[in-house]
């Protein structure tokens, strides 16, 4: 599909205005309800938000983890989902491994996708990031858990390199809205007064809630600063998931399209349908088990909570590598070696 016809199909203010209204309604509940958001948002779609992406961002950068090196980057996610299994019996071990097999995911892609200067930087940056997340375990997986819901924006704004100036401009300020300003917002505390947490609403599923709102705290927090915590998160996962589920299967028909011609068997209707399967069963899980449900979840999403950031070095550092190019040169049209492929 050229610029001048995926422009013609997309309509700026309208879509515009649909962000800034999906904005207002998710900061509304999640200042109200955060912990049944986050509950119900993470067992019904959080599955099929994973499946989404993958199809997403296989399909934008295909050829750029085409062969051998897509087999490498399925390895090693591997090893990280190991790391995440080991450490709910053995924590000690299970959280460093998980460090260091994500930050080797990391290394791949620089190896790969980067040169000379700009590969010697990369790496320095990641056994610096390494280092620091080794020695501080807690702030690292808080902080990870935080910018894995900003990373839309960074596949909206490659995104939105096509739109006319005006409304390119436009577009990519509502993101930055609605991803840095609301969290910042409750995090500095503008919502305590109608803040309320809506734990009740689920307490048959995660009793008083308190792991939840936990989950999104920074280590050592205070029961208000860790609410405040809870609100940001929830409403950062929930945009995160209209993004990938909504966004782009509507309106980055190129990218499904390469990822249907990488994967011809998962063309059509059948793709929709496995999410679909996967989705209920671990919706299923969650509402029967909810440990065993957050564990079977944590597990497949290492595989593209770690797949991303590489993905992103390639996206804004190599832009002469096949899969990387932008959206706007077309590059989207073709397929020439699939993912994991020959």
């Amino acid at each position: 599909m050229t610029a001048a016809a995926t422009q013609a199909r997309v309509p700026g203010a309208g879509l515009i205005g649909g962000f800034v209204g999906a904005t207002a309604l998710v900061a509304v509940l999640a200042v109200r309800l955060s912990v049944p958001l986050t509950v119900m948002g993470l067992a019904l779609f959080g599955a099929a938000h994973i499946a989404f992406e993958l199809r997403y961002v296989l399909g934008r950068c295909a050829p750029a983890v085409a062969g051998r090196l897509g087999w490498l980057f399925l390895l090693v996610l591997s090893l990280v989902v190991a790391a995440r299994l080991t450490a709910v019996p053995l924590v000690a071990f299970g959280r460093p491994a998980e460090v260091i097999m994500g930050h080797l995911v990391l290394a791949v892609g620089v190896a790969a996708w980067l040169q000379g200067r700009r590969r010697v930087l990369g790496f320095v940056l990641v056994s610096a990031s390494a280092l620091a997340a080794l020695l501080w375990q807690g702030w690292f997986f808080f902080v990870l858990t935080h910018a894995h819901n900003l990373v839309p924006v960074a596949f909206l704004w490659d995104w939105s390199g096509h739109l006319p100036a005006r409304t390119r401009t436009w577009f990519r300020t509502v993101q930055l809205t609605w991803a840095f300003g609301v969290p910042l917002l409750a995090v500095a505390g503008a919502f305590d007064a109608v803040t309320t947490l809506g734990t009740p609403l689920v307490s048959w599923l995660v009793g008083d809630g308190s792991a939840i709102v936990a989950a999104a705290a920074p280590p050592g927090a205070s029961a208000l600063v860790a609410a405040r915590f809870s609100v940001a998160f929830a409403f950062g996962q929930t945009m995160h998931y209209l993004v990938w589920l909504v966004f782009f299967p509507l309106f980055a028909r190129s990218a499904t399209a390469r990822f249907e011609a990488t994967f011809p068997r998962l063309r059509g209707w059948r793709f929709p349908v496995l999410a679909l399967v996967l989705a209920l069963l671990v919706a299923s899980l969650f509402v029967t088990e909810w440990s065993q449900g957050r564990l079977l979840y944590g597990s497949l999403a290492a595989y593209h909570v770690y797949l991303e950031f590489p993905l992103l070095v390639g996206l804004w550092w190599s832009r002469r590598t096949p899969g990387f190019a932008p959206l706007s040169t077309g590059a989207g049209a073709s397929v020439s070696t699939g993912v994991l492929g020959g």
